[in-house]
């Protein structure tokens, strides 16, 4: 390998650093966005004297007019509200990215116990924007379940897996990432290949769906002070 020069290296620094700031600024917008909705929802709550509900939010953003929050919020169970709407077709998935980090800080400013999440939004499956208010206490509206577009590319890669003597269990779905914990039944490195494994399930998803995250939620093991 042929050693840079000083010249050669003031060239590509700046560069780099471009490089560096593109990758930044997503991050940073998408966290002003929390911070602004979430001071928005602090004076809600300020204003109306005490945390708002699930109900009491939806009702709020039903009203607002804004884009990606605003239309028939229906309550499915009691306290759950989902909004289901035809995607805007906007040109990337970043402007989506901003509205829902607004939304969330919003609704963790707004109400004491109210959670927000995004299911979906118009680069998934479905053609449908699916976002949902519900009570802390049933996290199990947090994520989705996985779309059938993707069931039999989920029942390749349990197979995949199994040869690894290894399983993979499906905690849900949402906006194109797939939450999972893996549990390996190997009797002699169990508990010790999960990081192997995970970067094996990811190249593997890439293979056949590029656009397709996995997210591991699986609890770490601790070996002799690790």
């Amino acid at each position: 390998m042929t050693a840079q020069t000083p010249e050669q290296i003031e060239e590509v620094s700046p560069m780099q650093n471009r490089d560096a700031e593109r990758q930044v600024q997503p991050e940073q917008e998408l966290r002003k966005a929390f911070d602004a909705g979430r001071n928005s929802g602090l004076q809600l709550k300020a204003e109306n004297l005490d945390p708002l509900s699930c109900t009491e939010i939806a009702l709020i953003l039903e009203r607002s007019g804004l884009p990606c929050i605003s239309g028939p919020w229906q309550e499915i169970e009691p306290g759950v509200m989902r909004l289901k709407r035809v995607p805007c077709q906007r040109e990337n998935t970043h402007i989506c990215d901003v509205w829902r980090e607004s939304v969330d800080g919003l609704v963790m400013g707004a109400g004491e116990n109210a959670r927000y999440s995004r299911h979906s939004s118009f680069a998934d499956p479905g053609q449908a924007c699916i976002d949902v208010l519900y009570p802390e206490d049933q996290p199990q509206w947090r994520l989705a379940e996985v779309p059938k577009a993707y069931q039999l590319l989920l029942k390749n890669l349990k197979a995949d897996l199994a040869k690894y003597q290894a399983e993979i269990h499906v905690l849900g779905y949402a906006e194109r990432q797939l939450f999972y914990q893996l549990k390996d039944h190997h009797p002699a490195l169990a508990g010790r290949r999960q990081g192997f494994l995970a970067l094996s399930l990811q190249k593997w998803l890439s293979e056949s769906e590029p656009s397709l995250k996995l997210v591991e939620m699986s609890p770490r093991a601790v070996w002799n002070g690790d």
